[in-house]
């Protein structure tokens, strides 16, 4: 099931109200670029996915530089912090979450 990304101000102070697959860049001095989350499962868990334009790096997920409807390979795994967390596997294209 597809779901489109919910762009907010801030996922991590929005969090306990943002809704599932919310999320915002996060940009770092230096040019370090993070797509900051809200699980798209319903958990309410947010996470951040370190995305790097143009190319795959190391700990890196490449991102295709288009800051309304990103495309970012390769998949991401939402794996279990907590025992009551979820395991949400998908992608982002072109602005939606896929769940596998």
């Amino acid at each position: 099931m597809n779901k489109p990304i919910i762009w907010v101000q801030s996922a991590f102070h929005e969090r306990k109200t943002a809704a599932p697959g919310s999320a915002n860049w996060k940009i770092y001095e230096g040019g370090g670029r993070h797509l900051q989350y809200v699980c798209p499962c319903g958990c309410g868990e947010w996470r951040n996915l370190p995305v790097k334009e143009g190319e795959k790096v190391k700990d890196c997920w490449y991102w295709d530089g288009n800051e309304t409807a990103p495309t970012i390979k390769p998949s991401i795994q939402h794996v279990r912090r907590e025992p009551d967390d979820c395991n949400w596997h998908g992608y982002v294209t072109k602005g939606e979450w896929v769940t596998v």
